[in-house]
């Protein structure tokens, strides 16, 4: 059977020992090497200890600085993942504020009762209750957040059908987005109609404000 030679290396090994004979018929290496040779053993044991040690702390200084170039790099992926992650959950709630905003606050405030009783009296109109049966009272206003102000007032009514009432409330849900903090109803026993107060909050963007910053 055929013998395989494993040493694979021996090619590389002749190539490396080639160059360096090669190096050292240089001339200006053979005069570095002559002026070595001139110098004092203790300088030459300095030098070859010199060389001993840079043999040794160059790889790891490389090593080193590659560990900390990839640190790096990793450092700030991180720091790219986390920003997108922020930014992210901003685009996220920017979108779930922007929703709510939609659903539940219009898009002019009330800052005053007169103004409250502006805008239920148009829609009173259109859903065919007469305005007469419906007062209001206890108004007042607070800045929550931002340049959403919530209003409240008290809706007094009187003398309405169950379908009249279920009409008010249902076009004040849709058009005017109020919400029912308390109600009181009671119903007359010689005629079913029902009189009672409804506490109703709206919210609203106060654009004066706004454009004041």
């Amino acid at each position: 059977m055929k013998k395989v030679d494993l040493n694979i290396m021996q090619p590389i090994d002749d190539f490396m020992s080639k160059k360096v004979d090669e190096l050292m018929q240089h001339a200006e290496v053979q005069k570095i090497m002559d002026q070595y040779a001139a110098l004092d053993e203790n300088i030459q044991d300095i030098i070859k200890n010199l060389m001993a040690l840079a043999i040794v702390l160059i790889p790891v200084i490389f090593i080193m600085v590659l560990w900390s170039f990839n640190s790096s790099l990793k450092d700030e992926l991180n720091v790219k993942k986390e920003t997108l992650g922020i930014a992210q959950e901003i685009v996220s709630k920017e979108s779930r504020v922007g929703t709510l905003k939609r659903n539940y606050i219009n898009s002019t405030a009330v800052n005053s009762q007169s103004d409250f009783q502006q805008k239920i009296s148009g829609h009173l109109g259109a859903s065919g209750i007469d305005s007469s049966k419906i007062s209001l009272g206890g108004f007042d206003s607070v800045d929550v957040a931002g340049f959403i102000i919530e209003s409240r007032v008290d809706l007094k009514f009187n003398q309405l059908s169950n379908n009249e009432l279920f009409t008010l409330l249902s076009k004040l849900s849709m058009r005017l987005k109020i919400k029912i903090d308390e109600i009181s109803i009671k119903k007359s026993a010689s005629n079913n109609l029902l009189q009672g107060i409804i506490r109703i909050i709206y919210y609203g963007q106060d654009n004066e404000l706004k454009e004041d910053f």
